[in-house]
């Protein structure tokens, strides 16, 4: 049985919706804990954990109104896939707002451990780029007439804030793991 334009669409919309969903249930309740058990952590931390379940919980939302959209809105209309929607543009816009806060955290953090600005440095330059990057994906759509067209004209668009994030999470993951282990390894001596 040869697959739909629908199944290659909203399928992968669907259970990428679902998986996001399960994700932010995860995140709230890490969310929940941290309230619980935050009272002294630093009030820029509490308001920056505050604003990014609230940024979350606004992506899975975004999510959702766009499966609704699809399967209940335009039911029976394949067509309406090829439509931009203002829900699509809030995800980039969304997605770009809580890879940046997550990487400016993580950049915090790598600052105290290494006591050097030069990592942290270029994960705030990365992050910031990125949201340049989101806010441009958010605007970009609704000059293009279809989501084929946008895609054809501004592959790139897409692609290099996915190469940013990835190169922004290896640089956190090696440079905490260095980092970690090098205290660890003083620690035990």
């Amino acid at each position: 049985m040869a697959a739909t334009n629908f199944d290659l669409t909203v399928g992968p919309l669907l259970i990428g919706t679902l998986v996001t969903t399960f994700l932010f249930g995860i995140v709230f309740l890490q969310f929940y804990t941290f309230c619980r058990s935050s009272s002294n952590d630093p009030l820029w931390l509490r308001v920056m954990v505050s604003a990014t379940i609230l940024i979350q919980a606004a992506y899975t939302f975004a999510s959702w109104t766009e499966v609704y959209r699809l399967t209940v809105t335009f039911y029976g209309q394949p067509l309406a896939i090829e439509k931009n929607s203002v829900s699509i543009s809030l995800l980039f816009a969304f997605s770009g707002l809580i890879g940046f806060t997550v990487q400016a955290y993580y950049g915090y953090r790598i600052l105290i451990i290494s006591k050097s600005w030069i990592i942290p440095t270029i994960l705030w330059l990365g992050g910031i780029i990125r949201i340049a990057f989101a806010g441009t994906l958010a605007i970009f759509p609704f000059h293009s007439p279809t989501i084929s067209s946008f895609i054809s004209h501004y592959v790139s668009l897409l692609l290099v804030p996915l190469a940013i994030q990835a190169f922004m999470d290896l640089l956190n993951a090696g440079a905490l793991s260095y980092y970690l282990r090098q205290e660890r390894v003083a620690a035990f001596k």
